[in-house]
């Protein structure tokens, strides 16, 4: 086959790469992942069409096209995913941390409500048998502390087990930040509820002699679970305070529209501690290890949690506040509007608006 019958067998091919890339090269985000996908089999077809023409044809006019086509083809592909990249990194180590750094007073109040109302309910309960048998009949009492409490956690195979428990909690960190859509009335009452049943199972597994049990199920995976949660419940808080109480600086829908975009970025990392509080759940908590082993690797679950939003977060933070030159003991939601252009664009991939400055 000569050149000419070559170029004509396989020219639809680079036309076709070259209007891919040239809308690519444009506008980035412009393509589909269809397109995406047909751009990198094409690139992959252009490769080895450049080699066969190399080894078979040396025509160096055709062998110059194709160089130009494969590098420019090239550059879009690995500068996508350069950039798929450094937005990855940048939510570990700017966005998902500062979030959670930004939100730590709603999360001192959120962890009041949870483990407030559980330790108040326990303490109730385990002192007042008569108000714990009004809730939970003594025969059930005795079931759940005997073997259902214990079985539930072997109930299933271990990876049916894990998905369910993080779907469950995922959907629950999803009803605590919906709930600040009603002023945050939704997320209290799912903070209280959460601590009542710890609260009433922790009393009633007491009142049985089952304490040990307890603890030794619970902790392991509970943890980092109930942090989970707790974050999780600020992030609904924040956004219900947003709706009452905006603030002198931004609008209503400025102050929701930023504490909701916050509270993805919280909610997308919230993820990742609840799929590894899934897999103890169901891998750890069950098994046959020594109740303390299956603590500690509760407790150092929930420690890489937290070193890693302390690692990162304050120093963002700070970052962020030098950036705009303001005075380190402002008010938190003052913190948020500036530190804001560190983490919107990496979950909504658009560039922030600036926020006002503090009078």
């Amino acid at each position: 086959m000569d050149v000419d019958r070559y170029i004509a067998a396989h020219r639809a091919t680079w036309t076709r790469l070259d209007e891919l890339v040239g809308r690519a090269q444009v506008a980035p985000g412009r393509l589909s992942l269809d397109e995406t996908e047909e751009l990198l089999r094409l690139y992959q077809l252009t490769s080895a069409h450049l080699s066969h023409v190399r080894t078979n044809h040396r025509d160096q006019v055709l062998i110059g096209g194709l160089s130009s086509r494969v590098a420019a083809a090239r550059q879009v592909i690995y500068g996508r995913r350069a950039r798929a990249q450094r937005a990855l990194v940048s939510f570990f180590t700017v966005g998902f941390p500062l979030a959670v750094v930004q939100a730590r007073r709603a999360i001192a109040m959120s962890a009041l409500l949870l483990l407030g109302s559980a330790l108040a309910t326990g303490i109730w309960f385990n002192n007042s048998p008569e108000a714990l048998d009004v809730t939970i009949s003594p025969e059930q009492q005795e079931l759940i502390a005997n073997h259902e409490f214990e079985q539930y956690y072997s109930s299933q195979g271990a990876g049916q087990f894990a998905a369910q428990v993080q779907t469950n909690n995922i959907q629950v960190s999803l009803l605590a930040l919906a709930g600040g859509a009603t002023a945050g009335t939704l997320t209290v009452a799912v903070l209280l509820s959460n601590g009542f049943s710890l609260g009433a199972v922790g009393a009633l597994m007491h009142q049985n002699d089952a304490a040990g049990t307890f603890w030794g199920l619970i902790l392991p995976h509970g943890l980092l679970e109930i942090s989970a949660i707790i974050v999780a419940g600020a992030v609904g808080l924040k956004l219900g305070w947003a709706i009452l109480a905006p603030g002198e600086d931004r609008s209503r829908t400025e102050a929701i529209t930023s504490e909701a975009r916050n509270g993805v970025t919280i909610v997308v990392g919230l993820a990742i501690w609840f799929v590894v509080a899934g897999f103890i759940e169901a891998l750890v908590t069950p098994s046959g290890l020594p109740a303390a082993v299956r603590i500690l690797i509760g407790v150092l679950a929930l420690a890489a949690a937290v070193l890693h939003v302390l690692a990162f977060g304050p120093a963002a933070l700070a970052q962020a506040r030098s950036d705009d030159a303001t005075d380190p003991w402002e008010s938190e939601r003052a913190d948020l509007a500036r530190a804001d252009k560190l983490t919107s664009g990496i979950v909504a991939g658009t560039p922030a608006p600036t926020a006002p400055r503090a009078p």
